[in-house]
């Protein structure tokens, strides 16, 4: 292992996304419940802060994406916010869907999703975009 950024210490989980033609995107929570992203354009071998609004005062903590420039980031709450633009704006697509926090989820296709919650004793859901 290599470290390629040291942009940001001690903050809680993350997920990456990757995507074709070499982008990617981490998207983690701080120790102050403040989400901080990465993007690269290089298939990792460089990363670069990116601080799009409505995420830096949420704590958002996982990521994928669903379609050619779409990205889909979740958090405590359930809440979740949509990219459309390859992560330059996002609007809330669901707020408080849970009432505990997403912890993963993936796409099996642009529209049909899975994700991991803590709510009750946990579990998984499914969506249909």
């Amino acid at each position: 292992w290599q470290i390629v950024s040291e942009t940001w210490p001690s903050h809680y989980r993350g997920q990456f996304a990757f995507g074709n033609n070499g982008e990617g995107y981490f998207v983690m929570a701080s120790l102050q419940y403040v989400t901080r992203t990465l993007v690269t354009t290089d298939n990792g071998e460089t990363w670069t802060p990116h601080e799009p609004a409505n995420l830096t005062d949420r704590s958002f903590h996982a990521c994928c994406l669903t379609g050619a420039s779409s990205l889909l980031v979740v958090g405590q709450s359930g809440s979740m916010c949509q990219s459309v633009d390859g992560s330059n704006t996002f609007s809330f697509s669901s707020q408080n869907c849970f009432g505990g926090m997403v912890l993963d989820m993936q796409f099996t296709d642009d529209q049909t999703g899975y994700l991991t919650h803590n709510l009750d004793e946990g579990g998984v859901a499914q969506t249909v975009l």
